[in-house]
C-alpha cells in the first residue's frame, strides 16, 4: 500500500535543504562507529552508499579510516546540495576511487543490482514516500552479504525535537503530528524487527537508544543484511 507522506518530502525539502548545522551529534558519530568495523573487513573493490546523504555529514565522521576501505563512496539525496565533502579533498582519502554526489529518488536508486557493501540511512528512512520501496531498493543493490545500517527516529524524540529551532517551530510539530498520524513511528523492537523481516532482510540487531544526557537524544539503531538468494 502506497504511504502518503508528501508532505513529508516537502518538509525535508524545506527544513533540511536549507539546514546549516554540520556539527557531529551523538546518533551519527553511533552510525560511524557502526560502520567502521565493517568497512575493515569488505574487499578493496567494495562500495558505500549513503542514502538521504545530504551534505555528508555522517561521511565526514569516518573520513580518518572508513571510508578509505571503499573503492567508491556515493552520497545520494533528493535535494541538491552543495557537499561537505568535495572531490578534492577526497583525494587520496578513498581508496581507488573518490566520493561521487549523487542527486536521485531514494524509490528508485540508480545502481545495478547486487553493487553496493553496505548502505547507511541516518534518521531518513522516515521520510521516504513508499518505505517499502526504498527498502526493497536497498536489498536490490546490496550484494548477498551486504549490510544496511538504519537510523529511525524515535517517539520519544519528540518532546526534545523542537529546541533551538524557533523560526521553524510550526513546520516541526506538523512534522511530528503527521508522523504519528501515518503510524511511521516504530513503538517497539519488534515492530521494527518485523517491519524488515517481511521485507525479506536478515535482522542482525535493533537497537533502542536511551537518551542518557541533555545533547544526547533517543532512536532507533538496526543493522540489515541481505541473504543469499537461493
Amino acid at each position: 500500500m502506497k504511504e502518503n507522506s508528501s508532505f513529508l518530502r516537502g518538509y525535508y525539502s524545506k527544513l533540511w535543504k536549507v539546514e546549516k548545522d554540520d556539527s557531529p551529534n551523538f546518533s551519527r558519530l553511533r552510525a560511524a562507529r557502526l560502520i567502521r568495523p565493517l568497512a575493515r573487513k569488505l574487499p578493496s573493490n567494495s562500495v558505500y552508499l549513503g542514502i538521504a546523504a545530504g551534505r555528508g555529514v555522517l561521511e565526514k565522521e569516518m573520513w580518518s579510516d572508513a571510508l578509505k576501505h571503499f573503492k567508491s563512496v556515493y552520497l545520494l539525496d533528493i535535494a541538491d546540495r552543495k557537499p561537505l565533502i568535495s572531490r578534492k579533498e577526497a583525494k587520496g582519502k578513498v581508496k581507488y576511487g573518490n566520493v561521487q554526489n549523487v542527486t536521485a529518488d531514494s524509490h528508485e536508486l540508480p545502481f545495478p543490482d547486487n553493487s553496493v557493501g553496505i548502505i547507511s540511512s541516518h534518521m531518513a528512512y522516515d521520510f521516504f514516500d513508499e518505505r517499502e520501496k526504498a527498502a526493497l531498493e536497498m536489498k536490490r543493490v546490496l550484494k548477498s552479504g551486504g549490510k544496511a545500517i538504519v537510523f529511525l527516529h524515535h517517539p520519544k524524540q519528540e518532546p526534545d525535537a523542537v529546541k533551538g529551532m524557533k523560526k521553524t517551530d510550526g513546520m516541526v510539530f506538523e512534522f511530528w503530528k503527521k508522523l504519528r498520524q501515518q503510524k511511521r513511528l516504530f513503538e517497539t523492537e519488534k515492530q521494527v524487527q518485523d517491519h524488515f523481516q517481511e521485507l525479506g532482510f536478515h535482522v542482525e540487531s535493533v537497537s533502542e537508544h536511551v537518551k542518557e544526557n541533555p545533547f544526547d537524544d533517543y532512536w532507533w539503531e538496526v543493522v540489515l543484511k541481505k541473504q543469499a538468494e537461493k
